[in-house]
Formats: structure tokens, sequence, C-alpha cells
């Protein structure tokens, strides 16, 4: 007595026939499509900047940098990248320092960073704002006054109040200053 009895023919056929089937819808040939235009919906994605050789060393402190950040410890990570902003003079990695030095209360830091990010963009408005902003912690109200007329000129949106909010003093002899 056998436990199975083997298929039959009949079932066999059917059961390759049906497989067939099935993959013969998984290797089917794409229609070419034709006078194809791009969607007006949906806008064209910008290119990509170009591909940029990184040595190394600057690879390790963005690495050492970012993983500083990840344990809750911007303020190590800064002047990793202060130094790399120095030597790279690379426009991204500018902006990161530029936003680590104010995020770590570093104003000078976040000053020296923002002018050799905008001398490099003058015309980029994140750089003109951060300028803006270093500017106007430190206190130098006279010199920000063209970055903010600027800055009003290119996105006439722009939110001062966000700018100026976000350079307010918040350690109690800096409020004395002020008053």
């Amino acid at each position: 007595m056998t436990l199975y009895s083997p298929m039959p023919t009949i079932l066999r056929l059917m059961y390759l026939l049906v497989l067939t089937v099935i993959l013969s819808g998984c290797v089917a040939y794409p229609v070419p499509a034709k006078n194809v235009t791009a969607s007006p919906l949906l806008p064209a994605s910008p290119p990509l900047p170009p591909e940029r050789p990184m040595p190394a060393s600057t690879l390790i402190d963005l690495i050492t940098a970012e993983k500083s950040i990840d344990a809750g410890r911007p303020d190590l990570a800064l002047p990793y990248y202060v130094h790399q902003a120095q030597t790279t003079n690379d426009p991204g990695i500018l902006e990161r320092a530029a936003r680590l030095a104010t995020l770590t209360q570093q104003p000078q830091s976040a000053l020296d960073i923002s002018r050799q990010w905008y001398a490099l963009q003058p015309h980029n408005l994140d750089s003109e704002s951060s300028l803006a902003s270093s500017l106007w912690h430190l206190g130098h109200y006279e010199e920000t006054v063209p970055y903010l007329a600027d800055i009003l000129k290119k996105d006439p949106h722009a939110s001062f109040e966000e700018l100026l909010l976000s350079s307010l003093p918040t350690s109690p002899t800096e409020l004395k200053q002020l008053q």
C-alpha cells in the first residue's frame, strides 16, 4: 500500500499549463511608447550636484562629528565642522557648521563661518540670513541692516521675526545689556 498515489497525467498537464501561463505573464515584453512627453504636473527633478572628491581625513572628521551629534553632544561636533569648513570651503559643510555653531550658542564661531559661507555664496538666501542673524546676535546692529534689506529685496515674504527672535539673548547678562 502506498501513502500517496502518483499524480494522474491529466493533472500534471493542467499544472504545467497553468504554471506556463503564469510565468509567461512575468516575461511580457514592454510596448514601446510613442511620442511620450513629460507630465506638466510633475516638476523636473533638479540636477544632482557634481561629485566632489573628499579626502579621507575630511570624511573621518565629519563622521565623528555626526556621531557626536547623534550622541547628544553637538558641542563636541562643532570643532570638527569648523576645521573642515575652513579647510574644504565646501558650502554644505559651511552651512552645517554655521547652524551647529548657532545651536551650540557659539556666536563668534557662527559669525566667522557665516561670513565665509556668505563670501562663497552671496546670492544664497540662507547664507545671508545666517550672517545677518549672527551679526544681530553679537550686537552689530548697524552692520546687520544692509543684509536685512537685501534679504527683503530677494524675498519680500521673509520672516524677520523668526530671524531676529532666533538671535535674541538667552542669558540674564545679555538681557541686562539690552536695557
